[in-house]
């Protein structure tokens, strides 16, 4: 019975490839399982190429779930990155570094990765969250290290020099936190 479903991979990633949209639709819904791996990207390929974004969104995240494939919640990240659902696509580009941590740091939007979180990182800290911030902004320089790019390289720093001062408030707040002595209700 495994083979069986081995050979449907194949096929539906050739599909793809060939650009037969329709063809890998076709092929995943005469399965008996859903795609897992290379093919449910490809068959999530496909339904974005054919405007089912939420469709293709759905295949991604059951793939992670139950596969544990990392590459999918990286393509589920990508496209909600590309759709403008940046708190989504940190939440799972952070969680895919949480994994393996290199993994982002090897895909060809690296860059677009770590201006998102320098995004998120200005915004935390407007709204006081510098804890946060400087989580983001460690991540930039994990993912992307210091920029070549002289302009994005001083932003950063002072986007630094703004985030650790309030982070280590934040710090020294939570460590002089007395507990309750006996009774706290």
């Amino acid at each position: 019975f495994a083979l069986l479903g081995s050979g449907c991979v194949p096929k539906i990633v050739r599909l793809h490839e060939a650009g037969d949209h329709e063809g890998v639709v076709s092929e995943a819904a005469k399965r008996k399982r859903p795609p897992k791996g290379k093919a449910a990207r490809a068959l999530a390929a496909s339904l974005a190429a054919l405007g089912k974004d939420e469709r293709a969104r759905s295949v991604l995240t059951y793939d992670f779930r139950h596969g544990g494939s990392v590459e999918s919640l990286l393509d589920l990240a990508d496209m909600e990155l590309e759709q403008g659902s940046d708190g989504l696509a940190a939440a799972h580009y952070v969680r895919a570094v949480e994994l393996e941590k290199t993994v982002v740091s090897k895909r060809p939007n690296a860059p677009a990765v770590c201006d998102l979180f320098r995004r998120r990182a200005r915004a935390f800290l407007s709204v006081g969250e510098a804890m946060a911030a400087d989580a983001d902004m460690r991540r930039v320089f994990e993912l992307c290290g210091v920029s070549s790019d002289a302009s994005i390289a001083a932003n950063d720093a002072d986007l630094r020099a703004a985030i650790e001062p309030e982070a280590d408030r934040l710090v020294r707040a939570r460590q002089a936190f007395e507990p309750c002595a006996d009774d706290c209700s």
